[in-house]
């Protein structure tokens, strides 16, 4: 009996395995019967080399989650830039203004209104670059902090020249560098014959040339020896009166706009201090 048992034993052991290799077998069969995901896609979609670089819908729905962070939470879709209809869709969805004239940007600061700033032509630009309202604000904050300093640098430098043109000029003429020096001015003015602007751009050149303001103090004290063209012999030496009409008007001028006052110009309010000074002396000079 105990040998019936053992066999009948060894025969389900038998039937048990059998069965589970069949049943191991049949989930392999069904495992390898299912599509793969490339499988699942057209053959037009399949072909493409995207499809590589996903194994299932899980990953492709990931990159998807990523794709659309990047793009943005509104979706927006990259135009094409030879359709101006598409253009003109993306970039209202981007809150870029229909008109150069609908940006609000910063108003310019006391600096950039001396220096005659223009903000349409900064708008134009943005409007034209197809730029965000915040974007047009950053470009204008970085051109008018560039443009200042450049101001500044070059500022600096002009004032670095005119100090040195002055230390060559008073070491070469001495005491008689204040007399020159309004010779020079006063050349200056009867060559521009009235143009104020270009007499003073012949006395800023002059500042930084001490050749050019040498040349024309000769020339005004020919002018007021001697008889040259057209001119009748003047004499150019301001009177004590004069110079002192000059002080009074110069120290009474707005204390806001008046360079002598401010120094919202250093360039000028130097200048003006100088110009002072030498008046001073010669209405010393000639009591």
């Amino acid at each position: 009996m105990d040998e019936q048992v053992t066999e009948s034993q060894e025969t389900t052991s038998e039937q048990v395995a059998d069965q589970t290799v069949e049943t191991t077998a049949s989930e392999a069969t069904t495992e390898t019967a299912q599509p793969s995901f490339a499988d699942s896609l057209s053959e037009a979609n399949r072909s493409h080399a995207s499809a590589a670089k996903f194994k299932d819908v899980d990953s492709l729905f990931k990159s998807y989650i990523e794709m659309e962070g990047m793009i943005g939470k509104k979706g927006i879709i990259l135009p094409n830039t030879e359709d101006e209809a598409d253009v003109a869709r993306y970039n209202a969805e981007m809150g870029v203004p229909d008109s150069a004239d609908k940006y609000e940007l910063d108003a310019p600061d006391q600096w950039a209104q001396d220096m005659k700033y223009d903000q349409s032509i900064m708008k134009n630009i943005a409007h034209a670059a197809s730029l965000t309202p915040a974007q047009a604000k950053i470009v204008e904050q970085g051109y008018l902090a560039d443009a200042k300093n450049n101001a500044m640098q070059q500022a600096a430098a002009r004032k670095e020249a005119i100090g040195k043109a002055e230390q060559e000029s008073r070491s070469k003429e001495g005491e008689k560098y204040e007399e020159n020096s309004l010779l020079a001015d006063r050349t200056a003015d009867n060559f521009s014959d009235g143009d104020e602007e270009f007499a003073k751009e012949l006395k800023e050149a002059m500042r930084t040339t001490p050749k050019l303001r040498a040349q024309f103090a000769r020339i005004g004290s020919q002018f007021a020896e001697h008889r040259i063209g057209d001119f009748e012999v003047t004499q150019y030496a301001m009177s004590s009166e004069s110079a002192q009409a000059e002080m009074t008007e110069m120290l009474s001028s707005d204390k806001v706009t008046s360079p002598y006052w401010s120094n919202k110009d250093p360039v000028a309010h130097k200048a003006a201090v100088d110009r002072m000074d030498v008046l001073e002396k010669m209405v010393r000079s000639r009591r």
